[in-house]
């Protein structure tokens, strides 16, 4: 499973954060807020468990014992003053001996400790921010940084989100989700969800050998990063 954070910005633009358990957190700009929360809950309806094998699953299972925590989740964002749409427990006839938790879209007045916790099941957390600015810092606020995507048509959002003082994460995205990297990209996080790079590049080093090369296609002699040796005589 996927977990990811989402933000959104102005025009409706919506940043996504993966940690690494399920859908954690959507930041929306208040004007697009109602068009999210209806089009998450649609896909709540829509999104089915079971055996992670199958091609039209979307959600696989968990312990029992973990989905008890999933559960005690949503009590808590209630009483957080959350809304929950979808949640609890599907196919416990089925698989009594696996947990398999419904999509939720929870609805969250602020970012609380619940929020900022790594929540191992399907669960988009969706708060509303007034700027871009907000938004980053909320989405910064939280101890993981593994992944992180925004989608936005304004190019300063775009730009902003991938520059240090944008997504905190070792993967920023623009316009596509965060599950995962590209396979010419190292994976990695930053911060508790951090320990380095794999794949991309830095896999790729330590099966080739590197050699720097230089060609000159003109009739001179140039020295190297432009100096300049005069010789009179």
């Amino acid at each position: 499973m996927l977990a990811a954070r989402a933000l959104g910005g102005h025009g409706g633009s919506v940043t996504t954060k993966t940690i690494s358990g399920a859908i954690t957190t959507g930041y929306t700009l208040s004007v697009a807020y109602s068009a999210l929360s209806i089009t998450g809950a649609g896909v709540v309806d829509g999104a089915g468990g079971g055996n992670g094998a199958g091609g039209s699953t979307h959600n696989g299972g968990a312990g029992v014992a973990g989905g008890a925590g999933v559960l005690l989740g949503f009590d808590a964002a209630v009483s957080d003053s959350g809304t929950v749409t979808g949640g609890g427990r599907e196919l416990a006839e089925r698989f009594p001996a696996g947990f398999y938790a419904r999509p939720a879209l929870v609805e969250m007045p602020a970012q609380t400790e619940l929020v900022c916790e790594e929540t191992f099941a399907p669960v988009l957390y969706v708060l509303r921010f007034s700027d871009f600015a907000e938004a980053i810092r909320i989405h910064n606020a939280v101890p993981q940084g593994l992944a992180s995507s925004v989608f936005t048509t304004d190019l300063r959002e775009a730009e902003l989100f991938l520059s240090a003082a944008g997504s905190d994460c070792g993967i920023a995205n623009v316009n596509i989700g965060p599950s995962g990297a590209e396979i010419g990209g190292a994976f990695g996080g930053e911060k508790e969800t951090g320990g380095g790079r794999e794949s991309g590049s830095d896999a790729w080093k330590a099966y080739m050998r590197r050699a720097t090369n230089t060609v000159n296609f003109s009739r001179d002699l140039p020295l190297a990063q432009g100096i300049r040796f005069d010789v009179e005589g």
